[in-house]
């Protein structure tokens, strides 16, 4: 099977090479649920574990990893 070769203007490669990066970090870094609705059960979650941390209930993160260290 023959390969096809095609030339472009540097412009265009340049213009094409841009729009494709700028797409690629946008897909990288923003949010996919972006506009979506949090569902009521994250929602209490989040509280629940807000009330946790100032109620001191809760346990960091370097006291579980310093458990599974050992």
């Amino acid at each position: 099977m023959a390969e096809a070769i095609i030339t472009i203007p540097e412009k265009k490669l340049v213009s094409l090479m841009r729009q494709t990066i700028s797409e690629t970090i946008r897909d990288i870094f923003l949010d996919p649920d972006i506009g979506l609705e949090l569902k009521e059960s994250f929602v209490d979650g989040l509280k629940g574990s807000i009330k946790a941390k100032k109620a001191g209930k809760l346990i960091s993160f370097e006291s579980i990893l310093k458990k599974y260290q050992e």
